[in-house]
């Protein structure tokens, strides 16, 4: 799902510069302002997701970890991420 998301991210930070550059061309500014604020939404459950999915893999590596204070908090931050997957997933997709 990330390799789709990617693009779109791609486009955001793109009409980011170029709102940055766009100087006097009012409608152009205001045609990129309207395709950024389509894309905001989404952006933002990418980046939510994204780091949500970071999250899970670095508890998942601590699992393996020879303190076990470690790995015990490995095991709840993975049962407490895990769960939020799936839907995420799917309010990405209805978008």
């Amino acid at each position: 799902m990330l390799e789709k998301l990617e693009p779109i991210e791609d486009r955001y930070n793109e009409i980011n510069q170029e709102l940055l550059k766009v100087g006097d061309d009012y409608q152009r500014a205001a045609d990129l302002s309207k395709e950024r604020a389509e894309l905001e939404p989404l952006v933002e459950l990418a980046r939510e997701y994204r780091n949500l999915l970071n999250r899970l893999e670095e508890a998942q590596a601590l699992l393996d970890s020879e303190d076990p204070g470690m790995t015990e908090l490995a095991e709840m931050e993975i049962a407490d991420l895990e769960p939020k997957v799936e839907p995420l997933e799917n309010r990405i997709k209805s978008m």
